[in-house]
Order: C-alpha cells, then sequence, then structure tokens
C-alpha cells in the first residue's frame, strides 16, 4: 500500500516551504479535494467523508491568506488567488 502522505501536495512538498509553507500547502491540498468534489466550493458528502488538512465541515477557521472559511462554503477571489500562487512560486523556486 502507498504512503497516502507523501502523494498530498503537503505531505510532498513541505521539506521545500519555509515560515507558514507547510499550512498553506495543507490549505491547497484541501481547496484541490474541494473543488475536484463540487465547482461550487460547497462542502458535500464526498468531501466531508474524509480527513482533511485545513477545512473541515462545519467548522470555521482563518485562512493564512486572510479569508475565512465558514465550514460550509470557500469563496477565493483574486487577491486570495495571487497570495497562494506567491507561495506556490517560492515553494517552487527551491526546486532551481
Amino acid at each position: 500500500m502507498r504512503n497516502l502522505h507523501r502523494i498530498c501536495i503537503r505531505g510532498r512538498f513541505s521539506p521545500y516551504a519555509q515560515g507558514n509553507g507547510p499550512s498553506i500547502l495543507g490549505e491547497l491540498d484541501d481547496f484541490r479535494h474541494l473543488y475536484a468534489h463540487n465547482f461550487a466550493g460547497e462542502v458535500d458528502a464526498a468531501y466531508s467523508g474524509k480527513r482533511r488538512h485545513v477545512l473541515v465541515s462545519g467548522t470555521t477557521v482563518q485562512l493564512s491568506c486572510g479569508v475565512q472559511f465558514n465550514g460550509q462554503r470557500l469563496q477565493l477571489d483574486l487577491p486570495q488567488l495571487r497570495f497562494y500562487s506567491g507561495a506556490v512560486q517560492n515553494i517552487l523556486e527551491r526546486f532551481a
């Protein structure tokens, strides 16, 4: 059986992240799963049925980008997407 921790974004790239990079990677991994299950960014049964890094159904959490996940829906706008894009760029630059 494969080590599932190593195939998630956070598990694979945390060694290259600094500061709050591992937390950001956990958020991105949760976003990936959330939008894969429901394009609207709303938690559904398929999403909430599995363990997540940051986003938990019914639990409000403040994200690194400053937006609050209300436990049911995630709404990201251009400034938040730029924030995450910059964080990923910083991590990927460590590969060069």
